[in-house]
């Protein structure tokens, strides 16, 4: 299995499929640049994203102790407990801004990169590796973690699995920082085997116990916003871990994990079905993980053979998986030819699609799939193609019920830190003013209402000259927003929407046609 794409067959729907599903979807003119290279060249082009310049700048706020009001701890003490609570609450609500800021900063990042597939994998191990802010709390560790992910996701597995379990957002969200040797957490030691690179069922209880003794000595200090490493923490004992034993510390219990079989092919068969399809065949998997074993778990030589084998692009793979909310934000944005992220909708949108980023569901991360769409998230979608297409409110996408509750969370401190979140507003609530809450509620109002234009460029989408010819002018619309040839079928219910009198389509109809191709269930899939 896994026998490389013969040549023939790097076209240009192949090509469209890898930028797809390596990346957030592209314009026409990305998909013909790609469709100029060999299959091999385009996948190189992606894989070894190092060798592209990315002069992103990185959030201002993004270093230890930034907007730290105290920088005297012992200060806090020599304060009344007045003010002492409100330099915390300043402190608190500048994180959750942040946090906001971050997220807003990653979408921006997804929808402009010259480095689509380190974007997508950074997306890939942040619902890995899940680990959420709401616990997390400190915007400057979820900082650290996304770009541990971007600096490492395309490197050796080894090394990236040992800086996680050190990373300060994890050794919080696992409670990690309070394992110690008199007391060793089992909480990571649990979650790397059974969520990170082995599955359930093979490693025992006792393994669990053993390896936590290993990862103990972590400590985080949130108020120098560092982690560091304290020996007397540490327990030094001999331990015996899935048939090894040894005087383990964190390195080596990764290196016995990745000794075992199964780690290869767990990984494999998750990257796969991220990326092309679900339930791989064994056979596939078997051959992806011997791969991946030879490679000595390097994740370059695993991803290159994944995106050049013609499995990746058969029909199994071809427009069968459902887009996640953050794949279909980024990639309408794309498909219209969209430089700017709308970040305060998009992540009010993306929250109530189901994909809060840098917030998981759980420790599992997102389920994904069939997961995505639902009655209500479908609908959803369909509103916010239509403001996309003619503008609108964010009332008229039916989140009334998030102003609703906003306006009910009243002085529960909780309701309101939920609502606050839901409406992408980073939960920037004085915590002890009702006064501000009301002055909140007000915003709201006005941002509900308040209509904004369409983001679709009519004169770019649909120039003048095209219009002269009405199949063509759908055949190349529906083509260029779904980045995938349309079926005949699809086609032929575009063009008998369209009125026989009308030989050349003024500006709303070619509205109405594009809002006709984003609601279409092949719009959904990837």
């Amino acid at each position: 299995m896994l026998e490389p794409l013969p040549a023939s067959e790097w076209n240009r729907t192949t090509a469209a499929h890898l930028l797809r599903r390596a990346g957030f979807g592209g314009t026409g003119d990305e998909v013909n640049a790609l469709t100029q290279l060999t299959s091999e060249q385009a996948v190189d082009q992606l894989v070894d994203w190092e060798k592209i310049p990315d002069d992103t700048k990185e959030p201002e706020w993004a270093v230890p102790g930034h907007g730290d009001l105290v920088k005297d701890r012992s200060e806090l003490r020599k304060m009344s407990e007045e003010k002492r609570k409100e330099i915390q609450q300043q402190m608190q609500r500048m994180q959750r801004q942040n946090i906001q800021n971050l997220r807003e900063r990653w979408l921006d990042r997804m929808l402009n990169t010259t480095r689509p597939l380190q974007e997508k994998m950074t997306l890939f191990w942040h619902g890995h590796f899940a680990t959420s802010a709401e616990k997390v709390k400190m915007a400057y560790f979820m900082w650290k973690q996304i770009d541990l992910f971007r600096r490492m996701g395309n490197g050796s597995y080894e090394k990236l699995l040992v800086e996680v379990g050190r990373d300060p957002a994890m050794l919080v969200w696992l409670d990690g920082n309070q394992s110690r040797r008199e007391a060793p957490n089992e909480n990571y030691a649990r979650e790397l085997m059974e969520l990170f690179t082995l599955g359930e069922g093979h490693y025992t209880e006792e393994d669990i116990k053993e390896s936590a003794r290993a990862f103990t000595g972590w400590t985080v200090d949130r108020f120098q916003q560092s982690v560091r490493y304290v020996p007397q923490r540490f327990d030094g004992g001999r331990k015996k871990f899935l048939g090894d034993s040894g005087n383990f510390k964190d390195e080596d219990i990764v290196q016995v994990i990745l000794k075992q079989d199964q780690s290869a092919l767990y990984l494999a068969s998750k990257l796969w079905t991220f990326f092309a399809y679900e339930n791989p065949e064994p056979a596939l998997i078997d051959s992806l993980a011997a791969t991946f074993r030879s490679e000595k778990m390097e994740l370059k030589p695993l991803l290159k053979r994944m995106f050049l084998s013609r499995e990746f692009y058969s029909t199994k793979a071809l427009q069968t998986q459902i887009k996640s909310p953050v794949q279909w934000w980024v990639g309408m944005l794309k498909s219209l030819d969209s430089k700017r992220s709308l970040p305060r909708l998009s992540t009010t949108i993306l929250n109530q699609l189901g994909q809060n980023l840098l917030q998981p569901p759980s420790v599992k991360g997102w389920d994904g799939g069939r997961t995505w769409i639902s009655t209500t998230t479908l609908m959803l979608r369909h509103n916010v193609a239509h403001m996309m297409v003619y503008g609108g409110t964010p009332e008229s996408l039916g989140m009334g019920d998030l102003l609703k509750r906003f306006a009910e969370a009243g002085q529960d401190q909780k309701k309101k830190e939920a609502a606050s979140e839901e409406m992408g507003e980073g939960t920037m609530i004085d915590e002890n003013s009702s006064t501000m809450m009301e002055q909140k509620i007000m915003k709201a109002q006005k941002v509900m209402k308040r209509k904004a234009p369409g983001m679709v460029d009519v004169a770019k989408l649909a120039p003048a000259d095209l219009r002269q010819n009405r199949n063509e002018l759908v055949a190349q619309l529906a083509e260029r927003l779904l980045l995938s040839s349309p079926s005949p079928s699809m086609l032929k219910k575009l063009q008998s929407s369209l009125a026989d009198t009308d030989r050349v389509l003024n500006d709303e109809q070619v509205k109405a046609l594009i809002y006709q191709i984003m609601i279409r269930p092949e719009f959904q899939l990837n």
